[in-house]
């Protein structure tokens, strides 16, 4: 699936990804770096590989249908994400009576979003496992992908020798 040549520096961006065309930071970055002759550096869109992916935790509009604000990936699922990282857990194994409160307030299923995420969680276990050799992965990230972002990262920083991890973009 993976292309076994990457170089050591990856610039990612991971699914769901609200626009469709490549983002504009990143090519912009890796067009920089190679102008200035560095050239171990190399793109990876994920979304390539899930098209039909969508961001199930992101809505332009709110469950109430105003458009005053971004809806953005509410912080309860972050925030257990982050918890079940340090404490060496899968956050997707636990019945989370929070969780579930979250998704019943956001009209999300629970059963989905949890089959969602461990989908997007296996994919990015089994792409990273591909490309063993990293030193340095830059993400794109948005309001869409902040949650799946983290996920990602948390695959790379399991690694016996994990790369450096950055994040740039407006969520950031």
């Amino acid at each position: 699936m993976i292309n076994q040549g990457f170089a050591t520096t990856l610039l990612c961006v991971v699914p769901p990804y609200a626009v469709t065309v490549p983002p504009a930071g990143p090519a912009a970055l890796l067009g920089y770096l190679k102008a200035f002759g560095i050239h171990d550096v190399d793109f990876l869109d994920l979304r390539l590989y899930v098209p039909d992916s969508y961001a199930t935790t992101y809505s332009a509009t709110s469950v109430w249908g105003d458009a005053l604000a971004i809806d953005v990936p509410d912080l309860p699922i972050v925030l257990r994400l982050l918890d079940a990282f340090d404490r060496g857990s899968d956050f997707l194994d636990q019945d989370d009576p929070l969780l579930s409160a979250y998704c019943l307030e956001r009209a999300i299923n629970p059963s989905y979003l949890r089959t969602y995420l461990a989908y997007l969680d296996r994919f990015f276990e089994t792409t990273f496992a591909q490309i063993p050799h990293l030193e340095l992965v830059g993400f794109s990230t948005w309001n869409s992908n902040y949650l799946t972002t983290l996920m990602a990262a948390r695959h790379l920083k399991r690694r016996a020798r994990p790369p450096i991890v950055v994040t740039g973009g407006p969520q950031v």
